[in-house]
């Protein structure tokens, strides 16, 4: 790739923080001790998300589910194995669950209350140590930037309003709550976000979801990374199942292919897919980073999920392909 188009001029990227900057002085408190066992402990991926902040064709299904409605379909999946709770019925019980919740602030407090207060958990988690804190990763998501990309559907919260409720969960839980953008590159106003986001709002990393309709290499974000890359601004993406994808699932020309070496897409005509895992796969493969890794080699990346479960299950059992663990370990 021989060059990419900036996207934020020499006084805009002088005006972004450091990281430690962009820390608020409850966390950085945190830390000015010496290391000990009482260090606060991190999960990294948490989504506090709720059924309005996702298009109503989200869960595949065209229907406004109220709370009520949730629970009720909950509370039938979780009885179905009785005396379980960590089947695959219950977690879609807890999943329904946490979505119908008021808000991200209710979604959020929960998560920090099930860490804290579960001592069997702190055990397994830290079997030679203790926490005091956990400080969560929030990451938001942009399902659908305008009408015709993303997940169809209607979303009751725009997402700058969803920005907004994280912006006010960091007010509430300043010390232990750690915001990430989402980022979509079809956003027409992503720049004027993503500004925001890491100068006023003081945000630490960036989220990528490729399987909503775009490459690593999209042209949209090869600046981005620029700027990330120069100011040690983390990339989160998912690399994992297609849970989540765009609604359309056949294709035409993929804005990035033409910067991205594809096995079995050429680049010089449209790519045709069909099929939900094949879409999903299309975008979410590691080796999709590539591009984006040799034109920024010191971009701080995090393949989250390292593939999924499957993916480990492929590896493990030694099939012949090319499994993602071992793109990623090559990564």
């Amino acid at each position: 790739m021989s060059g990419y188009t900036p996207f934020l001029g020499r006084v805009d990227i002088e005006k972004i923080p450091s990281q430690h900057d962009r820390l608020t002085e409850e966390m950085r408190s945190l830390f000015a001790k010496e290391p000990s066992k009482d260090d606060p402990a991190f999960d990294i991926h948490a989504h506090i998300f709720n059924y309005d902040h996702v298009p109503d064709r989200f869960i595949r299904v065209k229907v406004n589910m109220n709370p009520r409605l949730l629970n009720r379909v909950g509370r039938f999946l979780h009885n179905l194995l009785p005396r379980r709770d960590d089947d695959w019925f219950s977690r879609q019980h807890y999943f329904l669950k946490d979505m119908a919740s008021a808000t991200s602030e209710t979604i959020f407090a929960k998560l920090q209350g099930y860490y804290s207060g579960s001592a069997k958990l702190r055990r397994q988690l830290f079997p030679g140590g203790r926490f005091k804190e956990m400080i969560i990763g929030i990451l938001p998501m942009d399902f659908q930037p305008n009408p015709k990309v993303g997940i169809r559907g209607s979303i009751n919260v725009r997402y700058e309003d969803q920005l907004h409720e994280v912006n006010e969960v960091r007010k509430l839980f300043p010390a232990t709550a750690l915001p990430f953008l989402a980022v979509h590159p079809e956003r027409e106003n992503l720049r004027d976000i993503f500004l925001k986001a890491f100068t006023e709002d003081k945000y630490l990393g960036v989220k990528i979801y490729p399987s909503v309709g775009y490459l690593p290499a999209h042209p949209n974000l090869m600046g981005l990374y620029a700027v990330c890359e120069e100011k040690g601004i983390p990339i989160t993406t998912h690399c994992g199942g297609g849970a989540v994808r765009a609604s359309r699932k056949r294709l035409g020309r993929v804005p990035g292919h033409d910067v991205t070496e594809i096995e079995g897409y050429p680049s010089n005509r449209p790519v045709k897919l069909r099929g939900n895992q094949a879409f999903a796969d299309f975008f979410n493969m590691p080796k999709r980073w590539r591009p984006v890794l040799e034109t920024f080699p010191n971009l701080k990346l995090n393949l989250a999920h390292f593939g999924a479960i499957e993916a480990w299950d492929q590896y493990v059992r030694g099939e012949s392909g090319d499994p993602w663990p071992v793109q990623i370990m090559e990564l």
